[in-house]
């Protein structure tokens, strides 16, 4: 009777891949008596051997993105402004120049992120800022209340300028920073946080011309920014669209600027990278 049972057992294994429709079935049975007191677990049989179960692959982790922002903010503090009419008018016309908007303030460069979890990642990300603001133009001249005290209260003017003549802020920026994301799938939420190294350089003059007033003011500067967007994703392809805020301060300090001896120095701290960015980028895993 024993033998007979065993036997039985036997053709089962066999004709399981005739009736299977499947290839690389698993058979298991628990429990499986051969004998009165004999008891063995036929755990776990890989039928038509050859056939591996397929791995459902890990997930991508990694991330390579390049992106370019179009920034927004203020200039603080500068040493004059364009004369726009008789410059005598302007010979005593002494008074802080207010906060004025960049004439133009850009940027770009490419970063890395992995994914920790479904919801986390941490990310990388190095590039250039810059922003600039007209002073002069080009036969012009210039007015303010800095030139008002470097001159000792005697002409608020300074000029004429041979070309048109700009402050221009040019930073290097390096990030490391964490994001929570919100939502899985083809569209997913995220905001995060960073913090960075600024490498900045402050200069007057006219960059296509490669003119220079004064010494430059550069420096190393630590702040920190906060970030939201959204990525539309269609397979190994990344599309993003993203706010960014944040920026460090420091105080630039240009000496000999106009005339020997008269040095330009923000004590109040300017922004070294625009503050408000509106940026895209694309990546790929």
């Amino acid at each position: 009777m024993k033998r007979k049972r065993v036997f039985c057992l036997f053709l089962l294994i066999l004709a399981v891949p005739v009736f299977s429709k499947e290839p690389g079935v698993i058979f298991e049975t628990e429990n499986f008596k051969t004998g009165s007191t004999a008891e063995n677990t036929v755990k776990t049989i890989y039928l038509n051997e050859g056939t591996v179960p397929k791995e459902t692959g890990k997930a991508r982790k990694f991330m390579f993105l390049a992106f370019g922002t179009l920034n927004f903010g203020m200039v603080t503090f500068y040493p004059c402004k364009p004369v726009t009419g008789d410059v005598a008018q302007y010979a005593s016309a002494g008074g802080p120049n207010p906060a004025a908007p960049y004439d133009l303030s850009y940027g770009f460069g490419i970063g890395l992120d992995y994914r920790i979890l479904k919801s986390l990642g941490i990310f990388f990300d190095g590039g250039f800022q810059t922003w600039h603001k007209l002073l002069a133009k080009k036969d012009g001249y210039g007015f303010g209340q800095w030139v008002w005290e470097q001159s000792d209260y005697t002409n608020a003017v300074v000029g004429p300028f041979p070309m048109d003549t700009y402050y221009y802020m040019d930073t290097t920026v390096m990030r490391l920073g964490a994001r929570y994301i919100f939502s899985d799938g083809a569209f997913q939420l995220w905001t995060g946080g960073a913090v960075g190294l600024y490498a900045w350089q402050a200069t007057i003059g006219n960059r296509e011309e490669e003119l220079k007033y004064g010494t430059p003011g550069s420096g190393l500067s630590a702040g920190y920014s906060l970030l939201a967007g959204i990525d539309f994703k269609a397979d190994d392809f990344v599309f993003r669209v993203y706010v960014d805020y944040g920026s460090a301060v420091a105080s630039p300090k240009i000496t000999d600027l106009f005339n020997t001896g008269w040095v330009f120095e923000n004590t109040g701290g300017e922004n070294i990278a625009a503050p408000f960015k509106v940026g895209l980028a694309v990546g790929f895993y």
